[in-house]
């Protein structure tokens, strides 16, 4: 008998130790998990990784994220395209809901599971949706039109202009009273494409959504069109209404000199809304769309921060753990578009991280006078606006003709959307 319970409490000794080894081993893998993050930022997103991080640690403590931070206008893309060749995709990817529209066609990217979906608004599924799946979280939007200092134009009695000749009187009006009419800058290519996508989209993809499509199939040419000219003329025109040094500076300095007050209007996003809190307190501003060419152009919105999951990842339904969660912490999200002056697209999160234009937004989307510009990048991929806006830089500069800009236009149209 002795010797029987001394075998059976030998047993129950080793039992427990290898019990307790895997349990162990269990927590060590657990402890160790690291999922690949590639995050391609705008210039208001940066530092946002630290606030998740943040989160991360009080929610998922055995989990950390390896974050990879790229500037999403200039090396997001060649990132995404040069990962997927050779084969090491990203656990998670953080874009802007233009890029599911062209990830999810090449199968790297995992489908969201139904379930999840309830907690985003319903506008902004529809911009990461393919072929009847969603493959994309978007999480905010930031709103891109005129914005402008409500104080001036009450000073001189000017009301919102709708349409160019408007517009115009109102540049006339300014210069008259020595006020530079815009706030801009044209060191930097991508804000040449942000303001001619804005034009495309109110005079162009707003009514013609396959503009793209016709133009790749050979339908529709830049230079035959007329319309086309018109928008790039635009850059033309507010460069002749602004700081005579717009050529050299950069976004830092425009957005400063704005929100201190030296400019009426810039034709830029929410995102220089960063610089309202320690610039512009004491100033009441506003947005409005640039006028297009019939005047009856609505308010620009663009899904921004888009998280997306890969299709090949070893953590699926761990991500979708994180997913979740992210998506149900209403104050991590409203803390999030305060940070970067944007609008949450998540169901019961506040609107009104915008800022002091939160107003003027509100209004044009209770007048459905808002158009999501996914249509427009989704036709007109960002690589062609890109290089398409280098073109008009040179232009902008006198080195070539507006010819030469369409001419190019038209040469490259096959890569509008690779």
């Amino acid at each position: 008998m002795k010797r029987w319970l001394t075998v059976l409490l030998c047993v129950l000794l080793v039992s427990a130790e290898t019990g307790c080894a895997k349990q162990q081993e269990n927590e060590t893998e657990e402890q160790d998990v690291i999922i690949s993050v590639l995050a391609g930022q705008s210039t208001s997103d940066a530092g946002v990784e630290d606030m998740i991080d943040e989160w991360m640690q009080k929610n998922f403590p055995t989990v950390s994220l390896e974050w990879e931070c790229v500037d999403w206008g200039d090396k997001f893309n060649a990132q995404m395209r040069g990962r997927f060749a050779a084969g090491e995709i990203p656990d998670i990817i953080i874009g802007k809901a233009q890029d599911v529209q062209i990830y999810a066609r090449s199968g790297n990217l995992a489908v969201i599971p139904e379930k999840y979906l309830g907690k985003v608004t319903k506008d902004a599924l529809m911009a990461v949706t393919v072929d009847g799946e969603v493959y994309g979280i978007p999480y905010n939007a930031w709103y891109q039109g005129v914005i402008y200092n409500k104080d001036i134009f009450r000073k001189y009695g000017i009301e919102v202009p709708t349409t160019v000749e408007e517009l115009e009187q109102v540049v006339q009006l300014l210069e008259e009273n020595k006020i530079v009419p815009f706030a801009s800058h044209f060191q930097e290519s991508w804000e040449v494409a942000n303001m001619t996508m804005q034009f495309f989209m109110n005079d162009i993809f707003k009514d013609i959504p396959d503009w793209g499509d016709r133009f790749r199939d050979g339908e529709e040419n830049f230079k035959d069109y007329p319309v086309i000219r018109k928008c790039l003329e635009n850059n033309r025109f507010i460069l002749e209404h602004t700081w005579d040094d717009a050529l050299q500076i950069n976004q830092y300095e425009s957005d400063s000199r704005f929100m201190k007050g030296e400019a009426a209007m810039y034709l830029t996003g929410s995102w220089s809304m960063q610089f309202s809190n320690q610039y512009g307190n004491a100033i009441d501003f506003g947005i409005f769309p640039y006028p297009n060419q019939k005047g009856n152009a609505k308010l620009i919105k663009e899904n921004n921060m888009t998280f997306m999951k890969s299709a090949k990842t070893e953590h699926g339904d761990l991500i979708n753990q994180i997913f979740n969660r992210l998506l149900s912490d209403q104050k991590l999200a409203q803390e999030i578009v305060a940070f970067t002056q944007s609008s949450s697209v998540l169901e019961g999160v506040a609107a009104d991280g915008q800022g002091p234009i939160q107003q003027d937004i509100d209004l044009y989307e209770e007048q459905e006078q808002v158009i999501d510009v996914t249509t427009g990048n989704e036709q007109l991929i960002w690589a062609f606006q890109k290089k398409l806006a280098e073109q008009q830089l040179l232009w902008l500069h006198n080195e070539i003709g507006l010819e030469q800009v369409l001419e190019y236009a038209d040469r490259n149209r096959a890569s509008s959307r690779d």
